[in-house]
């Protein structure tokens, strides 16, 4: 079992990673939100490596990674750079993970660092994709989604855009704002190939673009296995984690998460509005 420490004034942030990194059984994770937290849990927690980020506040980064290595003195250090955040010569780290990422993106360099396989993904999905190409997180292994969509999943790419009207519409429409008010009014939306085709609450423009092609670029790999996370992301909406999951080949469902909502309700509630979804759109 690797130990990590995720030091980011993103608490949220900080907190959803750490429960993705245990989730996947190899590693146990502690968040600190400032420099002199992280040097305490550091002393007591002992991690294996640690994520800091280049903006974490009360403290010297420099400084910090020093410290940190006065406690550890072999301790590998992944920067999530801030902007065009520096060290001076003679701090050294091992790796860099910008915002936003895929979270294997992670599990790549952890086990890159640590000099171990990565984690495995949940039994029956996809394996994770390696940081080279975008990446994807599998889903949790309690119920395999894809054994969930069988049967429902159209056979092929419609050869014209999903066009929802009058009853189809307002019954989509009224499954995406439950959805929505559910996970406390966060933004859910609907797109394929790239275009919103059902967003409540409604934002920008702009903004709506940004999140659709987000979930464009999340479903971009080949094989892209049924649900998809990606953290932290900039746009009008600024800070949020990104989870998509697919109602068709073609479409799919997403939610832009800016506030702390538990990963497992956030599965459960999309999962059984995807498959709901699924029913209406190819009846």
């Amino acid at each position: 079992m690797r130990r990590v420490l995720i030091a980011d004034s993103n608490m949220p942030f900080a907190t959803m990673v750490a429960e993705e990194l245990q989730r996947l059984g190899d590693y146990r994770a502690v968040v600190s939100a400032d420099g002199p937290e992280a040097l305490q849990l550091s002393a007591a927690f002992r991690p294996d490596v640690a994520v800091i980020d280049g903006e974490l506040p009360q403290c010297s980064l420099p400084q910090l990674i020093t410290q940190l290595r006065q406690v550890l003195p072999s301790l590998p250090v992944i920067l999530i750079p801030a902007g065009t955040t520096m060290l001076p010569d003679g701090v050294s780290i091992q790796a860099t993970l910008a915002k936003p990422f895929f979270l294997p993106d992670l599990t790549t360099l952890l086990s890159q660092l640590l000099g171990t396989e990565a984690a495995p993904a949940a039994a029956s999905e996809p394996p994770a994709r390696t940081a080279t190409k975008p990446s994807v997180a599998a889903a949790t292994p309690e119920v395999p989604l894809r054994k969930r969509l069988t049967g429902m999943l159209t056979s092929g790419p419609p050869t014209v855009m999903l066009d929802l009207r009058d009853d189809l519409r307002r019954a989509t429409e009224k499954r995406v704002e439950m959805m929505s008010r559910a996970l406390r009014d966060e933004p859910v939306f609907l797109t394929q190939k790239g275009k919103v085709i059902v967003m409540v609450p409604r934002l920008s423009n702009s903004a709506a673009q940004v999140l659709a092609n987000v979930a464009a670029r999340a479903w971009s790999v080949p094989d892209a296995p049924p649900e998809v996370l990606r953290f932290e992301g900039n746009s009008e909406i600024n800070r949020y984690m990104l989870y998509s999951i697919a109602v068709t080949r073609t479409i799919n469902l997403s939610v832009a998460l800016r506030v702390r909502i538990p990963l497992p309700i956030v599965r459960r509630i999309a999962r059984e509005t995807a498959a709901e979804l699924s029913k209406l759109v190819t009846a």
